[in-house]
């Protein structure tokens, strides 16, 4: 792999409800997409417009759970862009109840052709690109 070129950025994330079902993917715009399935629930990767993204809402076992991505962008062509999806939370304790759950979503500029891992948990859950 590369050097970063951008670093490792720190998302902020936003408390929200469960989303409902997105329905069939891709459609028919000139948006590029895939679903990628994790045990917390479901996370969509898309690219339009030059920037490539990773959102979605997750559930949260505990309310302490508190979940970020991070985004790193290596120097290579295509770019190489890692996705890492992480529980932030250093809570010692916490109150045993299902938490409300969460959205999250990065954004890195990025060629059409870049490569894609994303990671959740240190488990790679997509690896590929989503050029047509």
């Amino acid at each position: 792999m590369g050097q970063p070129i951008l670093g490792t950025v720190k998302i902020e994330v936003t408390s929200g409800q469960k989303a409902g079902n997105t329905g069939s993917l891709p459609d028919s715009s000139s948006e590029n997409k895939t679903l990628i399935h994790t045990r917390a629930g479901d996370l969509t990767l898309s690219y339009a417009g030059g920037n490539a993204t990773l959102a979605g809402t997750l559930g949260r076992s505990t309310p302490c759970v508190d979940w970020q991505i991070t985004a790193q962008v290596m120097e290579s062509y295509p770019e190489q862009v890692i996705f890492d999806v992480h529980d932030a939370s250093t809570a010692q304790v916490c109150i045993q109840m299902l938490g409300e759950p969460q959205q999250v979503s990065a954004a890195v500029q990025v060629s059409e052709k870049a490569v894609f891992t994303v990671l959740f948990e240190e488990e790679e859950v997509f690896r590929g690109t989503l050029s047509s």
